[in-house]
């Protein structure tokens, strides 16, 4: 999503590159706090990451 790597996300939101991918997996739950970092370096909102 937006022609970023998990390593560099990763690296955005001060997390290790296998915690991201695990957070993409859904492998780990992850805080909101951390929701929050990633829709930032995203830029996008954080209700793009919500579902049902």
């Amino acid at each position: 999503m937006r022609d970023k790597s998990q390593q560099e996300l990763g690296d955005a939101i001060g997390k290790s590159f296998q915690q991201t991918q695990k957070y993409e997996n859904a492998t780990n739950r992850l805080a909101v706090s951390t929701l929050l970092d990633i829709s930032k370096v995203l830029n996008v909102p954080m209700v793009m990451f919500w579902t049902r």
